[in-house]
């Protein structure tokens, strides 16, 4: 059983991911899904690149935290990754 301090943690994980996407969509053309996977491509690789930001990515996506995230392409990108690390 998860206890609230870990979960407020995985929900703070979910809220970087998203805030990363949101600044990276900022900063760069988002016109079609190319572009969008390009985005996506970067959160994942800088989550795969620290990793206990993984494994707190992969905990949030083991408690069914990542439907925050997939309400936009670039999100259900990244969660889709996740969720296969999990493997």
């Amino acid at each position: 059983m998860i206890n609230n301090d870990s979960n407020s943690a995985l929900n703070d994980t979910i809220k970087e991911i998203q805030q990363l996407i949101d600044k990276l969509s900022q900063n760069q053309p988002i016109n079609n899904t190319s572009e969008q996977m390009k985005i996506a491509v970067t959160v994942v690789e800088r989550i795969e690149n620290d990793l206990t930001w993984k494994q707190k990515a992969i905990k949030a996506s083991q408690q069914g935290l990542l439907e925050a995230i997939k309400s936009n392409p670039i999100g259900a990108f990244v969660a889709g990754a996740i969720e296969g690390w999990k493997g």
